[in-house]
């Protein structure tokens, strides 16, 4: 599935050539500052592993879905790196989120025939998932558009860094990123 069928923002993972180049390198090299390969991240799966056997605890014994709890484990870590924050694993935006990304991933692969012929998607009904997968990445799309404004909103170009979305629009502000743009 192509990522501008479903978005006009492809970001690094739908660019090519010298954008994604300074996407790429810009993205490494933040999360080397971050601490990424260090032991900051270290810290952050420890944390994040207290959170995983408290709610494994509070399952008492009893059958649940440790996929899913290892699915919100691993995107608490990614979540500390990008927003700055975890989430709870009850957060209901957080739950969400999570069964979109779940959605995009068993469904992404259905779509492959309308990289091939793209008039497909123009067919009655939903027959490949497009706009499945559509509402599904709108969800993402709209929790990554909250954190940047809530980012934006305390953001001190005078402060080091906390995060990605810092690092993004410390960048912006500099005018380093995609030569300003």
């Amino acid at each position: 599935m192509k990522v501008r069928i479903l978005s006009l923002y492809p970001g690094v993972v739908a660019t090519s050539g010298p954008v994604w180049r300074e996407l790429r390198n810009f993205c490494l090299r933040t999360l080397k500052d971050l601490g990424y390969n260090k032991r900051s991240i270290d810290t952050r799966v420890r944390e994040e592993i207290t959170y995983v056997l408290e709610e494994i605890e509070g399952h008492k014994g009893l059958p649940f879905d440790f996929k899913r709890l290892a699915q919100m484990c691993i995107s608490n870590i990614v979540c500390s790196v990008v927003y700055g924050q975890r989430y709870d694993y009850h957060d209901s935006n957080f739950v969400k989120l999570i069964a979109n990304m779940n959605a995009v991933f068993e469904n992404g692969s259905s779509t492959a025939a309308i990289n091939f012929f793209p008039f497909l998607r123009f067919l009655p009904g939903d027959l490949f998932g497009v706009k499945k997968l559509k509402k599904c990445y709108q969800v993402e799309v709209d929790f990554n558009k909250k954190r940047i404004q809530e980012h934006r909103a305390n953001f001190n170009p005078c402060e080091p860094p906390q995060d990605y979305i810092d690092s993004i629009l410390l960048a912006q502000t500099k005018n380093t990123l995609l030569d300003g743009s």
